[in-house]
Order: structure tokens, then C-alpha cells, then sequence
């Protein structure tokens, strides 16, 4: 079972970024903007 992260940033980018770290590391990332 994959972890989950939710990642939330007013920065678009920043959550890509975040979002792209967390799931090359087998996270199931949720995202908010």
C-alpha cells in the first residue's frame, strides 16, 4: 500500500516540484493549489 502526502501551495510550481520528489519516492501524492 502506497503512502499518501498531500501537498498544498498557493505556488503552482512549488507543488509540481514537491508533488514530482514525493512521488519518485513511492508516495500517492493529492495536490491543492
Amino acid at each position: 500500500m502506497p503512502r499518501k502526502a498531500l501537498v498544498v501551495d498557493s505556488d503552482y510550481f512549488f507543488v509540481e516540484f514537491l508533488s514530482t520528489m514525493l512521488e519518485k519516492r513511492g508516495y500517492q501524492v493529492c495536490k491543492a493549489y
